[in-house]
């Protein structure tokens, strides 16, 4: 018997169960030696002819079985030796095709869209790694059990140059590998921190946008009151406004750094910089004028509050002076330098309306051009007249003001309205639309709620006006009907969009749901396509068992199949926006891995069942054989033996 094993697992294999039927046929001689040696021994015993030959014959017999069984034991311990290494060569040879497959994942160049994609495949790839670092260890053993059989003494069952030749090559492609998740580990990094630098400079553009938008709605006062509280809440906004220009340095920072490591184009990155400095820029100059008109307010209303007294001083030093009683004695004369002090109060008032601003020009005038100490019907007309103008000239900036408060509400609804329609049209095709749709939403939903009681206000104060001023009515009241068929679309826009958003959360939990039964799939028909044939009649009743228990996993997912088979009607019925084309072939291929799955599970059923029926027959047969060797070795043998004896 030669040691032609072969070179691969399949070949050792063969030869081994080629061993196996040589010790078979060996193993069936062995009851015809034992009769054999019976019989010589009884003839010994009982003194037959030429005794020493049949001596000699069963000990030269025993002699050839003993060497031929020691061969047998040999060579199947070199078989076992050449299986064993064999085994390890294959799976050196998964442990490289693995790895192989592993390395068309690490050298991708997605590194993703978004923060959020990028934060996923960071998990995905820490799962990649924690796989690579399970799979070193089985490298590592498999290449130590590997170099045993390269310091065997006496049989070698390959060259130890291969051996370690093969060892090199797992090992040097293990490296390989964990250099490139290293790699691939330092890109995804880089790209968080590129996607995190966009989202921080896009929270800053909102953020900016969010108080341009709350500057440009924001009015002045309309009483020294009101102007004191916007002047507290515009303080307010500088410290947010501080606090904001921190963040925003920290991530131009971040920003020079990415520069700086040129992992990435800087075209956007600068851009992006840019474009944020200018608003940001733009940002503090409207800043700066609301503040000054802030001032410019509180000094108006400041002028007003003392023109307000200078009128009731007026009124009182006309009452004094206009009297007739100059006085009865020494006392009662000292009205006079009393007033002194006070004309020269009045010039101080003069100088200080002079020096106000041009825009309030006209109600000096009006203060201004009363005469100096006229007779008391003339007086009292000026003054009537001075309280009515002012009346006037209070309503008809209360007028403006609503109106231009109408004015600046409609285009805030018209502008978020149309934001809303952007958003939409924009679509949710992917999870990055539509975590962007609903991120938009939500900004909505809140931006409505501080816009309603707004909205609220303005309508009493239309109707308070419009009753107050009946012959501006119309005027009034048609920019607030305009006001509300914005905010009425506005709404219905809205409810498109979570509408929009609704559909989309339930395309994409499909899409989910359709990619893990798919997994499922594949993984479960390759576990029903097994090839492997058992060898024994204990194997085949394990694998027939395997098997049953795979089929209880598949009427398992059956309803999984039948939701999503509901679902992509359902979808198919709200008719959204969505790659049919590509949705139709993965449904068509689900339905034929589903029935491909039944087909292979019913194939592989019937083989194990015909290859349990056949170990059963195996076993059947071989008790038989046996009861009928014992039978013929005991009787056969003997006659045989006792007919040879008479011929003698």
């Amino acid at each position: 018997m030669k040691d032609n094993f072969g070179y691969d697992l399949p070949a050792v294999e063969a030869a081994m169960k080629k061993h196996e039927a040589i010790e078979a046929d060996i193993s069936s001689y062995q009851e015809r030696i034992q009769v054999v040696v019976e019989l010589a021994l009884e003839m010994e015993s009982e003194g037959y002819y030429d005794t020493k030959r049949i001596s000699a014959q069963k000990d030269n017999i025993l002699r050839q079985w003993g060497l031929l069984t020691e061969l047998v034991r040999a060579r199947r311990a070199r078989l076992e030796q050449n299986l064993a290494l064999q085994k390890i060569f294959q799976e050196m040879v998964y442990m490289i095709d693995w790895m192989e497959e592993m390395q068309v994942l690490l050298v991708s160049k997605d590194l993703g869209k978004h923060l959020l994609e990028v934060e996923d495949l960071l998990q995905k790839h820490g799962l990649l790694e924690a796989d690579i670092s399970a799979q070193t260890e089985r490298v590592q053993a498999l290449n130590a059990a590997a170099l045993k059989f390269s310091e065997l003494e006496g049989y070698q069952p390959c060259d130890p140059q291969i051996i370690c030749n093969r060892v090199n090559h797992v090992q040097t492609c293990l490296e390989e590998l964990e250099e490139l998740a290293a790699k691939r580990r330092k890109e995804l990094e880089d790209s968080r921190q590129l996607w995190t630098f966009f989202q921080e400079m896009e929270e800053a553009e909102a953020w900016i946008r969010e108080k341009e938008k709350i500057l440009a709605a924001k009015t002045c006062g309309r009483d020294l009151s009101s102007v004191l509280t916007l002047t507290t809440k515009h303080k307010t906004m500088l410290g947010e406004l501080g606090n904001r220009r921190a963040l925003l340095h920290q991530t131009m920072k971040k920003g020079e750094k990415i520069l700086a490591k040129k992992s990435f184009g800087p075209a956007g990155i600068q851009e992006k910089m840019r474009e944020v400095c200018l608003r940001w820029k733009k940002l503090e100059e409207v800043t700066g004028l609301h503040q000054q008109r802030l001032e410019d307010a509180l000094n108006f209303f400041q002028f007003s509050a003392e023109t307000d007294d200078l009128v009731a001083w007026l009124q009182d030093a006309y009452r004094i002076v206009s009297s007739d009683d100059f006085g009865h004695d020494d006392y009662s004369t000292q009205v006079t330098p009393v007033l002194c002090p006070k004309q020269a109060r009045r010039n101080c008032s003069e100088t200080e309306l002079e020096s106000s601003s041009s825009g309030m020009a006209s109600g000096w005038l009006l203060v201004a051009s009363i005469p100096p100490l006229s007779p008391p019907p003339s007086w009292n007309r000026v003054v009537e007249l001075v309280e009515t103008k002012k009346g006037q000239l209070s309503s008809a900036l209360k007028i403006q003001n609503f109106l231009l408060e109408c004015g600046e509400m409609k285009a805030q609804v018209r502008e978020k309205r149309k934001a809303i329609e952007a958003t939409q049209s924009g679509g949710g095709g992917d999870l990055g639309g539509v975590l962007a749709l609903q991120r938009r939403l939500s900004t909505m939903e809140a931006a409505l709620v501080v816009l309603e009681p707004r909205l609220l206000e303005l309508q009493r104060e239309g109707e308070a006006l419009a009753a107050a001023h009946p012959a501006r009515a119309l005027e009034i009241l048609l920019p607030f009907e305009e006001i509300s068929d914005e905010w009425e679309n506005l709404k219905r826009a809205l409810q498109g969009c979570e509408d929009t958003l609704t559909v989309a959360g339930r395309l994409q939990q499909f899409i989910q749901d359709l990619d893990d039964f798919l997994g499922w799939l594949v993984k479960t028909q390759a576990a029903v396509g097994s090839e492997e044939v058992p060898d024994s009649l204990a194997e085949a009743e394990r694998l027939l068992n395997v098997h049953v228990a795979l089929k209880e996993e598949i009427n398992g997912y059956e309803e999984d199949y039948a939701k999503i088979q509901a679902a992509s009607e359902l979808l198919a019925l709200e008719e959204m926006e969505v790659p049919s084309l590509s949705l139709q072939q993965w449904l068509q291929k689900l339905d034929a891995g589903w029935g491909k799955l039944l087909q292979s599970w019913e194939m592989r059923r019937e083989l194990l069942v015909q290859s349990h029926v056949f170990h059963l027959f195996l076993r059947d047969v071989q008790q038989c054989q046996n009861t009928l060797y014992n039978q013929v070795g005991r009787w056969g043998g003997r006659e045989e033996v006792l007919g040879g004896g008479d011929d003698g």
